[in-house]
């Protein structure tokens, strides 16, 4: 599962959004990465199978 936080600090350790991330073997993204880039890495990941 990827969860998206619009908010700073949302992927922090002790965030929801990173705790569901991990316990779900996804990743977490945070407003303060270039989100556009990372979404559509994950969409490009998703199309190909390229689970990590």
């Amino acid at each position: 599962m990827v969860t998206v936080s619009l908010r700073g600090g949302g992927c922090a350790p002790d965030q929801l959004n990173q705790r569901l991330a991990e316990a779900t073997g996804g990743r977490c993204l945070d407003v303060s990465d270039d989100l556009a880039t990372e979404l559509t890495a994950e969409v490009a990941r998703t199309g190909t199978g390229d689970a990590r």
